[in-house]
């Protein structure tokens, strides 16, 4: 289930976390739109989260581990028990998937939020070119009928006059 090529420094990442060189249990995890290998794995009793990052030139996980760090310091992130960002490996608490009442969630999310919005900007990308990118890709891949594609540009031009972006107004938020 481990790559070879990471078993090495996966058993280092354990060693430095836990004094162990392995663990009890281990679960691939499918759920999710991570490209990194992601891994229920079980040490002395207690489940953890271990991500391997993918190796390829678009993975940046020290930057991505500045900002779990972050967010595991205000608190709505998980603990952190390793991050290495050579080795692209993060081992975290494990957090069980439960769901809760919408009444619940309207006083839980909002402050959330605000804490995640009081940190720092993660990165200041422009998404709106990025996404003028992505829109003229579509456009000219022609996935869908001219009709159609008239129509979602003219959605998309309407949402950017309506938001438009602002560099002094970037919070951080996830997967920006």
């Amino acid at each position: 289930m481990i790559p070879e090529n990471k078993k090495n420094v996966i058993e280092n990442a354990l060693q430095s976390a836990f004094g162990v060189s392995g663990y009890d249990e281990i679960k691939d995890m499918t759920k999710g739109l991570s490209n990194a290998l992601t891994y229920r794995i079980v040490v002395k009793g207690t489940p953890y989260l271990l991500k391997v990052a993918r190796t390829d030139e678009l993975s940046a996980p020290a930057k991505y581990y500045e900002y779990m760090k972050a967010g595991a310091e205000v608190g709505i992130a998980p603990k952190i028990r390793y991050l290495n960002s050579q080795d692209k490996i993060s081992i975290t608490d494990f957090i069980e998937y439960k769901t809760f009442p919408i009444n619940k969630a309207r006083v839980i999310i909002p402050k959330l939020l605000s804490k995640l919005h009081s940190l720092p900007p993660f990165h200041k990308l422009n998404n709106n070119e990025v996404m003028d990118g992505m829109v003229q890709l579509f456009q000219t891949a022609k996935f869908t009928p001219d009709k159609l594609t008239d129509q979602l540009i003219k959605t998309y031009n309407l949402i950017n006059s309506i938001y438009p972006y602002d560099p002094n107004n970037l919070v951080s938020c996830h997967n920006t």
